[in-house]
C-alpha cells in the first residue's frame, strides 16, 4: 500500500487536469483546471523529495486541459478549454504569447 510521505500544497482545491514531470532537472508541474493556476515544484533528487519546494505559481486561465515544460527554454505552456494556447517565460513568471487554435 503507497503511503504519503510529504504534503504540498501547491494550488487551492479543483481538479487538477495537467501534470508533467521534467526528469532532467526534477520539475513538476501541475495545471489547475477549475482556476488556472499553474505550479512549477522542485522535487530534489530522489530520495530527498520532503524538501520539494514550489519555485513559482502561475495565474494563467481557468479550464486548462494540458501543459508541457521546456526544460533548454525556461518555458512552459498550456492548453485551454477554449482553444487558447499560452506560451510562459518561467523566469519572470509571465505569458509570452497567446495563440487561438480553431
Amino acid at each position: 500500500m503507497p503511503r504519503i510521505i510529504f504534503h504540498i500544497k501547491a494550488q487551492t482545491k479543483g481538479n487538477i487536469r495537467g501534470l508533467y514531470f521534467d526528469d532532467y532537472k526534477n520539475y513538476l508541474l501541475t495545471a489547475n483546471y477549475d482556476d488556472g493556476v499553474l505550479a512549477l515544484i522542485d522535487m530534489q533528487k530522489p530520495g530527498k523529495e520532503r524538501y520539494s519546494n514550489i519555485i513559482a505559481n502561475f495565474e494563467g486561465k481557468k479550464k486548462v486541459r494540458c501543459c508541457v515544460w521546456s526544460t533548454y527554454r525556461t518555458e512552459l505552456y498550456t492548453g485551454t478549454e477554449d482553444g487558447v494556447i499560452t506560451f510562459w517565460d518561467a523566469k519572470d513568471v509571465n505569458p509570452l504569447c497567446n495563440l487561438i487554435y480553431y
